[in-house]
Parts: structure tokens; sequence; C-alpha cells
């Protein structure tokens, strides 16, 4: 840009310059030719003798009153008064222009007789008025020819900044993903070869894109694919340990050696569970999802009993408040299911026995919170964790508008689901 920025420059100020010197050429073609032509040089003269002489009668001038003379002069710029008594020169003054050198002699007018009130004098001047229309001419060209050049830059900046804001607005929706907009090079200068590397920078993106989607889905067959070969053997081995365990016959070894391979298949199991999360959170797919307004009564209950109902089996002590009725909030059914499903799961394995897990219920105009507090185990709490159930309790509940809290101490864990929500109008109306 900066060899054809600078040959437009001087494109635009050569083209100033001409304009000028032709709009200076055409003015003191007319001064020359019109307004110094003698008839109207003449005219002037004659004008100003009679201007002199109405002055001089208005005021009742004396031809000794030198200081009205120069007012006068003051008031008329641009011409040189010398007044005669006689032969005598006794007064002149006004502006008479420098000469330069080889420039010809303007002369003074023939004398002109001025009757004063104590008498005739003769009065000749030198008319330079011309000299108003030679600065009026070197005022106006310069303007014409600066208006030019900036109206010139004007327009080539704005044509610049024009490609380089659809350049940058093309660059905005290509960051936002819009991966088809392309920007079409036009000219030769440094934005058309940008606009050309962004469009490779698109291409790329774009072909990036699907190599990566092409990668994800192959991914996805894969680990399905092994999950079934990995699920379909433990569940028939869990069976037959089972099976074998109902067997009354059994020694205390045998027992031991049972409970051992059913927890290594247990294991094997979770380990399985665990690789469809860690790919379902850290997949690039997009969660699918359709939350609507649901009864929190109902759907809560339904959810929340099995559990309870399990962990009372398992020995825990489960404190539930009571879901309201009327109130509607917006989750996914499924999705809350799967959260559910994953928060109790946690629970088993983290929660003391010993301490009693609260599940508490808030409310306020538009949000419902579902708390869940429960002591950890002394012992449990040594387990690992890969927190990979947490995430996609996390995502789930994003994709359903939902918020997601977690505190977590050495000693207890708390969680906190933030849905929408909003009064059920038909089932107030009904009651």
């Amino acid at each position: 840009m900066g060899f054809r920025f600078m040959a437009f420059l001087a494109l635009y100020a050569l083209i100033a310059i001409v304009l000028f010197l032709a709009s200076h050429r055409i003015f003191l073609t007319y001064i020359e030719n019109s307004y110094l032509s003698e008839e109207e040089s003449i005219a002037r003269e004659e004008q100003y003798f009679e201007n002199l002489q109405k002055y001089v009668e208005t005021g009742k001038i004396y031809a000794t009153d030198t200081q009205k003379i120069a007012v006068w002069v003051r008031l008329n710029p641009y011409i040189y008064l010398s007044l005669y008594r006689g032969n005598v020169l006794y007064f002149e003054g006004g502006f008479l222009p420098e000469q330069s050198e080889g420039e010809e002699v303007k002369l003074p007018s023939a004398p002109h007789a001025i009757k004063m009130s104590d008498g005739v004098i003769y009065a000749t001047l030198i008319d330079s008025t011309e000299h108003i229309y030679y600065d009026f001419s070197y005022v106006f060209s310069s303007a014409i020819a600066l208006a030019f050049f900036f109206i010139a830059m004007f327009i080539y900046f704005r044509r610049i900044t024009r490609k380089i804001s659809k350049l940058a607005g093309d660059v905005s929706k290509i960051g936002a993903g819009e991966l088809e907009v392309l920007t079409p090079p036009k000219g030769k200068d440094e934005i058309t070869s940008l606009a050309d590397d962004v469009n490779r920078m698109c291409i790329s993106i774009r072909e990036n894109a699907v190599k990566e989607r092409e990668a994800w889905e192959a991914n996805a067959g894969l680990i399905t694919a092994m999950s079934h070969d990995l699920r379909t053997p433990l569940t028939v081995l869990m069976g037959y340990l089972d099976i074998i365990a109902m067997q009354e016959e059994l020694s205390q070894d045998t027992k031991n050696y049972l409970q051992t391979c059913k927890a290594t298949a247990e294991r094997l199991k979770g380990l399985s569970d665990d690789m469809f999360l860690y790919f379902y959170v850290f997949g690039t797919s997009e969660l699918k999802s359709a939350p609507d307004y649901f009864p929190a009564a109902v759907l809560l209950d339904q959810l929340l009993s099995e559990h309870m109902v399990l962990l009372s089996e398992k020995k825990y002590t489960v404190l539930c408040d009571e879901i309201p009725e009327g109130v509607l909030i917006y989750a996914d059914a499924a999705l809350l299911s799967r959260v559910i499903d994953n928060l109790f799961s946690n629970l088993l394995k983290y929660a003391d026995v010993e301490k009693p897990i609260v599940i508490s219920v808030t409310m306020d105009a538009d949000t419902f919170r579902l708390s869940f507090h429960n002591e950890i185990s002394p012992v449990k709490s040594k387990a690992e964790s890969s927190g990979i159930g947490t995430k996609t309790c996390a995502r789930m509940l994003k994709a359903m508008e939902a918020d997601y809290v977690i505190t977590e101490t050495e000693e207890a864990y708390d969680s906190e689901i933030t849905f929408k929500s909003r009064l059920d109008h038909d089932s107030i109306r009904m009651d």
C-alpha cells in the first residue's frame, strides 16, 4: 500500500497544482483584459474624483485640512492620492504597491480639479484596486486546489476503509462460526492480499472442522463398539457369579473369591461407564436437549423416590423437603434423570452412612433450587475420583439452562441445582 498510496498522493497533488494554476490564470486574464482595460480604469478614476468632490462639499473641507483628506484616503484603500496647489505638491498618501524589478511603473491619472471651500486644487490618483482581485484569486484558487485534494484523498481513504471494514466484518463472522463467508479479492493492494489470506484461513478452518467431526464420529463408533464388547461379557460374568454365590455349600474361601471377582467385574463395568462419560464430556458433539416446563412435584418425586428407597435399603438416612405443588420447572426430563442418577451414585460412593443426607427445596419468583448435602465418609473419601460425573452433570444442566453449583470441603459435599420456574396457573385455578 505504501507505493500505491504515494503514487495516488503525487497524482492528486499534481492535479491540485494544475487546478490552482488554471484558476489563477483565468482570474489574471479577467483582471488584465477587463478590469484593467482603459475604459474601466478611466471610469473608476472619474468615480473616485466625484466621491472626493462630494466628500469635500459635504464636510466643507478646506485645502489645508489634510487630516480630513487623509480620512477619505483611508476609506478608499488601494488608491494613492496626490493634491497640488498650482504646481506645488502639498499632500500625498494611500496605498502604493511595491514595484518589482522590470515591472512597468504605474502612472498617476490626469490632474482633476477639486473645488475646496477655500479655492480650487488639482488631484491625481493611482488606482491599485486590482490587487484586491489578485489576493482573491490566490485565495480562491488555493481553496479550489485544496478542496479537490482533500476530497480526492477522502474518497481514496473511504474506499480503503470500506474494504477494511468489510474484511473485518467477514473475519468476525468467521470467528462466530460462519465458515461459508469468503471475502472476494479485489485489486492488487495489501488489503486484497490480506483478504486472500483470510479466504485460505477460512478454507483451512472448514477443512479442519470436517476432519475433526469425522474423527469424532469415528471415535464415537469405536467407543460404542468397545463398550458393547466389554459390557456384554461383563454382564454375563456377573450373572454367573450371582448364580454361583446362590449355592449353599460353598467354603468361606470360595465366597471370598466370588466376592472379589464380583467387585472386580463391577469395577470394570464402572470403568466402561467412565469411558462413556469421558467421551460425553470432552467430545465435540452438540448436546441434544428439549427442555420444557414440567410440574416440579410430579417430576422430582418420581426421580428422587426411587433413589431414596435404594439409599434406605443401604442403611442411609435421607431427609427430603416436600416438593411444593403448583410449580413448573424448566428442564429436560431425560437429561435430568441422568443428572439425578449421577448425584445418587456419588452419594452411594462417598456419603457417610452414619450421617443423614439432606435434600432441600427453596424457591422464589422465577427460580427453583434443589440442594443436596451429605457428610463425606472418612473411609470412602480416600477413593479417587476423576470428576467426570460432575462435569457431565454440569454440561447436561447447562443444556437445559439450569445452574449447577458445588461446594466441597474435607468433611461435607454440597450441590445445588437452580432451575427456571413459574407458577402453574392452570393448577391454581383448579384448586
